[in-house]
């Protein structure tokens, strides 16, 4: 990989120099209380990290509020070797969370790796027979 320089010139071949880093079911996340993993696959190319999870309620449903809030409940911490760049400092980064029937927002705290269910559809349910997915997709 170019370890880029000030006054380095973009060129074709700097930019072709990337090795991708693949996994797959190992060593992404480490899954929340209450929560069973379902699928973890990721690669980091060229600076970014793009992370698919799919994950299951494993206890009783979360119930969003009237607003559509939820209290934050961790879901699953991104393993060190994964996790946002620290130029985020302790920045809670805004995912998509969908089930196919509903959808919300999950936060992900760049520092610790914590990624938290924020919100769901206003008075409606997470429920523990529906797969629900999230992609993190962050400069590493």
């Amino acid at each position: 990989m170019t370890a880029w320089q000030p006054g380095m010139r973009i060129t074709a071949d700097r930019l072709k120099t990337f090795t991708p880093t693949t996994t797959a079911n190992t060593g992404i996340v480490t899954i929340g209380t209450d929560w069973t993993l379902l699928d973890e696959n990721a690669v980091k190319v060229s600076g970014t990290a793009h992370i698919f999870i799919r994950l299951q309620r494993a206890s009783t449903s979360l119930t969003a509020d009237a607003a559509g809030n939820l209290a934050d409940t961790t879901m699953f911490t991104v393993n060190a070797g994964w996790r946002p760049n620290t130029v985020f400092g302790n920045e809670r980064l805004t995912f998509i969370i969908a089930d196919g029937f509903g959808h919300g927002s999950a936060l992900l705290a760049s520092d610790t790796g914590v990624c938290a269910a924020a919100s769901w559809i206003p008075s409606q349910s997470i429920t523990t027979d529906r797969w629900l997915r999230i992609m993190l997709t962050y400069a590493v």
